[in-house]
């Protein structure tokens, strides 16, 4: 109890001392246990709710679902990695274009994309989202498009595939077409069969375009000890009660650096972060030196945080979408329960 009291008052001390109180939950585990839980009220918006707009006064319990934004990113990449075992004829490297028929006119200056490129969002097709307002966003467009996958791919080539990392939404909802194309089923049975069940997760959404269609991007609605869950099984390279989940060799290639982003927003050592297979990767102080983290992070401040060497997961959900200074804050909540010598006791 000692250790549970004073990781809390660690975490609130944080969220009070970055200046950005919207934070709604923080919840840690080690060694598969969960030593601690907070919970505070704040201000949020869902997706649903007039794209995001309207903010309201909300309380959050251990029940609560919440946005997990662009954290929706990285299960969709979880089930890429699962549906690809089935399926040994296709690899990262085949071309995308491969599995849009309809869109062979397209190839000069796309044949070159594959997989690979659309898991660590290296396309090089031009694509406008990070810095831009709810609706000049590129990703936004994407709630209203009947055929997501040719508006992604339709955008005019800008880099060399592979060249240059550039975020886009449009990468993983060219992804999920993908795989529903290669399951000749839905996405949300794949994700619900393949992933959420066997995690035991059973209370969740998936917010949809106006065509019915899983926003892959950012639709995703989970509770705080759901995202957990996803946590621990990633700390466990896939594996859940006895069972992999995922494969082994597909969490451990998504949770290493498979390109470099050029951005530190999400740095908690000052260096530029990396990216996997739709999962940020990079470093942080830890209680007896440098130790490595992957982690699924979603807009407003939502963060699935795996922490391998200290056998450790933090999960944070927040309110303050389209805020550039709540991901510093949760940065430094994260940081801050990474380096104290609390998250090394048994």
């Amino acid at each position: 109890m000692k250790i549970l009291a004073a990781l809390a008052l660690l975490v609130l001390a944080s969220c009070t001392s970055s200046g950005s109180p919207n934070i709604h939950s923080v919840l840690v585990w080690r060694h598969g246990s969960l030593v601690s839980e907070t919970y505070t009220p704040g201000s949020d918006r869902t997706l649903t709710d007039a794209l995001g707009v309207f903010p309201q006064k909300r309380a959050f319990d251990a029940a609560s679902l919440h946005d997990v934004r662009s954290v929706s990113k990285s299960v969709v990449g979880l089930e890429a990695g699962i549906v690809l075992a089935r399926h040994p004829e296709v690899t990262l490297d085949s071309p995308v274009l491969g599995f849009f028929p309809e869109l062979k006119a397209l190839t000069p200056g796309r044949e070159g994309i594959t997989l690979r490129h659309l898991l660590t969002m290296s396309d090089g097709l031009e694509w406008n989202e990070w810095g831009r307002g709810t609706f000049d966003s590129d990703e936004t467009g994407l709630t209203w498009e009947e055929h997501p996958a040719r508006k992604v791919l339709e955008k005019p080539v800008k880099f060399p595939p592979g060249t240059h990392f550039n975020y886009s939404g449009g990468s993983t909802q060219t992804l999920l077409v993908v795989l529903e194309r290669l399951e000749n089923r839905k996405f949300l049975d794949l994700v619900r069969e393949d992933l959420l069940t066997p995690l035991g997760i059973t209370s969740w959404a998936w917010a949809t375009s106006t065509h019915g269609d899983p926003l892959g991007f950012a639709g995703l609605r989970l509770t705080p000890r759901d995202m957990g869950t996803i946590g621990l099984m990633v700390l466990a390279h896939g594996q859940w009660q006895g069972r992999h989940v995922v494969p082994r060799a597909w969490v451990d290639e998504t949770t290493q650096t498979q390109i470099d982003t050029g951005t530190d927003l999400f740095s908690l050592d000052g260096r530029p972060a990396g990216y996997g297979y739709q999962w940020w990767t990079g470093t942080a102080r830890g209680p007896s030196g440098p130790v490595a983290w992957a982690s699924a992070i979603g807009n407003g401040g939502q963060r699935i945080f795996v922490v391998p060497d200290l056998d450790l997961v933090c999960v944070v959900t927040a309110g303050d979408y389209g805020d550039r200074a709540i991901q510093t804050a949760v940065g430094r909540v994260v940081a801050e329960v990474v380096a104290t010598p609390i998250a090394t006791v048994r």
